[in-house]
């Protein structure tokens, strides 16, 4: 099966749907199940049902597989409702890849607010308020970038920790910070302790820095401070980031790494974090490939260690990473999440978090990759992501052009029509001289706008090639008779030196993608910085 929707699926039938009091009270139990908004990421930060995961169907064959892995479990869709059926379509493509269990709510989002319930704003919502909570209830010291500016000003000693990314670093910081992604700076503890002058972590905004801070000052810091407003709010004061490539990473001593080790066990201990020795994590793996579990198992280390050997079929997602962002990798709350580290420290630091956000179940493994390799287990190296799912059964079903083979056949038939069905900024970044933007998660029910005969002539891209193959094989399940595939997309056209132009989508049409905070200008930073700080006074939405 291809999971391709039947091209004469119209919406869920009543046997496929869920009522507004259904959902409520599924909300309210401990089954395992799983919440996705299907409409674009940008739709969805407009308002949706709290504890989402945002899942456009655009993505469902790439991401379904990762985060509802057994088939078995109840999976709840839901698009805007009224003449709106990407939910139904989704329903179909599940159906067809063998998930029998799901459903979509009957009149989506819509329904779910005119029944009374607050639709939420925002993404990554459970995870920001837990950090503006925690920052209110255990009163994490902060210094404005005012107060920072003038302590470097003065020649103040301080240590500047950078917990974004190795990239968001690289990209622009704050003068004189150094790279400690994520739970790393953790590792440092004994030296920054040595060392006795402030520590000040920053982010981009608030989330990663106050728990990053927290983190310390639980470990036993206390000399730290969380950089309010991070990056955004250095520049919105007026300073300039520094944009000459990545400072000196912290690179900790062994003392200092065993006083961070020894310092979270005691966390350990005093949180009841349950280890899981290494049959047990080899079973929840093995049960996870045969789609009887949907058992998350993170490797939380830094990307670049977990390319370097990871535990076979682990996936990479680092700690702070998975603090701030865990509704978009975690699908089923109340499923088993297992925590790898090097040692044991950051996936305890990490687990410890997760347990006070709500997650009931959750480990650490015991020893960690160090213990695995120890006891004779081989390791992977890079970081291969599975094949979306039907990506092969859709190849079969289409005609492929290569790059050359595309601009002759659209030199010799003007008439045909060149459809992108990637996301705004790809197709903004580069699409082939005269094409139409249309998102796959819209495709059927925008294909009659462009192509009203099914004989019309279509060339379908994208940047990849994959989003392209599997719109094509829709193509073709709808009737269309003479449609190409652009073998390799745009990347590939671009690698044979052929032109692309560039272009913004409308910004009506635009709304498939959320911008972070610090690309929408200093407007757009200041009405999110804004937003975050308001969560706590608007907790107590459904």
């Amino acid at each position: 099966m291809t999971g391709q929707p039947d091209s004469k699926a119209g919406p869920a039938s009543t046997n496929d749907a869920i009522s507004v009091p259904e959902l409520e009270k599924l909300r309210s139990s401990n089954s395992e199940y799983a919440l996705f908004d299907v409409r674009e990421a940008g739709e969805a930060e407009k308002g949706h049902v709290s504890g989402t995961t945002f899942l456009p169907r655009r993505l469902v064959e790439f991401r379904i597989a990762e985060l509802v892995p057994d088939p078995s479990t109840l999976i709840v869709l839901y698009d805007n409702g009224t003449d709106d059926d990407r939910a139904g379509l989704a329903l179909q493509t599940l159906r067809g890849f063998g998930y029998k269990n799901v459903l979509v709510l009957s009149g989506g989002a819509a329904a779910w607010r005119e029944a009374g319930h607050t639709l939420v704003e925002g993404s990554n919502v459970p995870c920001k308020l837990f950090g503006e909570n925690l920052h209110a209830s255990k009163n994490v010291p902060d210094l404005t970038a005012e107060e920072l500016a003038s302590w470097r000003d003065s020649g103040k000693a301080m240590l500047i920790c950078d917990i974004r990314t190795p990239e968001e670093h690289e990209a622009a910081h704050i003068p004189d910070s150094r790279p400690a992604p994520s739970f790393d700076v953790a590792r440092s503890l004994g030296d920054f302790e040595k060392a006795d002058v402030p520590i000040i972590v920053h982010c981009a905004g608030r989330t990663r820095s106050i728990i990053a801070c927290q983190a310390l000052r639980e470990l036993g810091l206390e000399n730290v401070y969380a950089l309010k407003n991070g990056t955004m709010g250095w520049i919105l004061a007026g300073h300039k980031l520094d944009e000459f490539g990545s400072a000196e990473p912290f690179n900790p001593s062994g003392e200092s790494i065993k006083v961070f080790e020894d310092r979270a066990a005691k966390i350990a201990a005093n949180a009841n974090i349950p280890s899981m020795d290494r049959q047990a994590l080899m079973d929840a793996i093995e049960a996870r490939k045969r789609g009887d579990s949907n058992a998350y198992v993170f490797d939380i280390r830094p990307l670049a260690d977990y390319q370097a050997g990871h535990i076979p079929g682990t996936m990479a997602l680092p700690g702070g990473q998975a603090v701030q962002r865990a509704d978009d990798f975690v699908a089923v709350k109340m499923a088993p999440i297992v925590f790898i580290d090097d040692r044991e420290g950051r996936a305890i630091v990490t687990a410890s978090y997760f347990l006070r956000m709500g997650y009931p179940n959750v480990h650490i493994l015991s020893g960690g990759v160090n213990g695995w390799v120890e006891a004779g287990n081989c390791l992977d190296k890079g970081r291969g992501r599975p094949a979306p799912l039907g990506l092969d059964e859709a190849k079969a079903t289409s005609r492929h052009l290569t790059p050359e083979k595309a601009q002759q056949q659209l030199a010799e038939t003007p008439e045909m029509t060149v459809i992108n069905v990637d996301h705004s900024k790809n197709f903004s970044s580069g699409h082939i001289a005269g094409s139409t933007w249309l998102p796959r998660g819209s495709l059927e029910q925008r294909i009659g706008n462009v192509a009203a005969s099914k004989t019309t002539a279509i060339l379908v891209t994208c940047r990849s090639g994959s989003q392209s193959c599997l719109a094509n094989a829709t193509l073709v399940g709808l009737g269309y008779s003479n449609t190409f595939l652009l073998e390799g997309g745009l990347t590939a056209w671009r690698k044979s030196g052929l032109s692309v132009e560039t272009g913004v989508v409308r910004p009506t049409e635009a709304d498939d993608l959320v911008l972070p905070p610090f690309a929408r200008g200093q407007e757009g930073m200041q009405q999110y910085l804004d937003w975050e700080e308001k969560l706590v006074k608007k907790d107590g939405h459904d």
